[in-house]
């Protein structure tokens, strides 16, 4: 594939850094460049996943003083619009280049797709050598994992109950045309699957499940499995056949409560106590 001036260079997606700041210079000019690596997207992976390059010409501050002037017209009004021709190569040069060849990438390497793992500071899933052909067959291999990793995590919590249903906590967003996989939690996060080494790394997703502080989702699954578990304490120790609120109340009553009689003996022997000590001391 070819456009304008040369053709894109095969390993295009591999490109980092200042070998791919020059990629856009040489295909899309200086300005644009600029702009790229003001922002220090330093891939193409870092290219696609960013919603709007433009949007940091917007904003209002001092720094980009110099970044608005390259890439901008100043109006009378002291603000900025971008200049067309930026807008139109971003979108016809680069975009359509890489999506390209993401492509033809996926379409060569069909038999050999990337290999997913689950990466966790204390559980490491790794994925195996099958290949996918389909979203599919990804989709439920990705399920695969994430169950495995929901059962290693319950064992070593002490917390069996612990479990994750595709479509209920979790959706698993697949786009092989452009490479990319993103997990959104039942609580709205969504989490964007990196690769390296030709693998997708998921710990983006481990990691916002394992946050100190739990999203709604979590907080809910771990208060429904603490509810449960003194339930059935309770339910092992009385042998009570009974629905769960009466035996709450049976433990609760059982507790707290004294029997009329036995309030009544008591007070009994305490006045005859009190009468003896008298004559005693009498």
């Amino acid at each position: 594939m070819s456009i304008g001036k040369s053709s894109v260079p095969h390993n295009v997606l591999e490109l980092e850094d200042n070998d791919f700041f020059e990629f856009v210079k040489f295909f899309s000019g200086a300005k644009l460049a600029s702009l790229i690596e003001f922002q220090d997207i330093n891939t193409a992976q870092c290219l696609l996943a960013c919603d709007d390059p433009f949007y940091i010409l917007s904003l209002d501050s001092d720094d980009l003083l110099d970044l608005q002037k390259k890439t901008c017209v100043k109006l009378n009004s002291n603000g900025f619009v971008v200049l067309p021709g930026l807008t139109s190569k971003i979108r016809t040069n680069v975009n359509t280049t890489i999506d390209t060849s993401l492509s033809n990438q996926v379409m060569n390497n069909v038999t050999n797709l990337t290999q997913i793992s689950i990466q966790e500071s204390i559980n490491s899933l790794s994925s195996t050598t099958d290949t996918y052909t389909t979203e599919d067959k990804l989709k439920q291999h990705l399920i695969h994992l994430i169950n495995d990793w929901c059962t290693k995590t319950a064992d070593s919590n002490d917390r069996s109950a612990f479990r994750l249903k595709e479509d209920v906590d979790y959706q698993i967003m697949i786009n092989l045309l452009s490479d990319k996989v993103i997990i959104e939690c039942q609580c709205g996060a969504k989490s964007v699957l990196g690769q390296k080494s030709n693998r997708y790394i998921l710990s983006n997703f481990i990691r916002h499940l394992t946050h100190k502080k739990p999203c709604s989702m979590v907080q809910r699954k771990l208060v429904d499995i603490r509810e449960n578990t003194s339930i059935n304490v309770v339910t092992d120790n009385s042998h009570i056949n009974e629905p769960v609120n009466e035996e709450i109340n049976i433990i609760s009553n059982s507790a707290s409560s004294v029997s009329p009689q036995r309030e009544k003996r008591t007070r009994n022997r305490t006045l005859e106590s009190s009468l003896s000590k008298k004559k005693k001391s009498t």
